[in-house]
């Protein structure tokens, strides 16, 4: 698809935050009240493929998050 690896999203609410690692894996950072909880995932069913296309694309309710946003993040776990 011609992505450069990693790639950064949010979800719009503010309270998922995504690395993708390729196109068949990621990390999401969940914030649920005060605390964060971080997931890996790798891609094994139609419904994932079509969830990674979501974030590839940043389509809705998915969006762009910079570098930054997600290393500012990180530091927090």
């Amino acid at each position: 698809m011609g992505h450069q690896f990693p790639l950064y999203r949010k979800h719009a609410s503010g309270k998922s935050y995504f690395i993708i690692l390729s196109e068949t894996e990621y990390k999401e950072f969940q914030f649920v009240g005060k605390q964060i909880f971080r997931y890996e995932f790798k891609i094994k069913t139609y419904f994932d493929t079509l969830h990674m296309k979501s974030l590839l694309d940043a389509a809705h309710p998915f969006l762009i998050a910079e570098k930054q946003e997600m290393e500012t993040l990180i530091t927090m776990l």
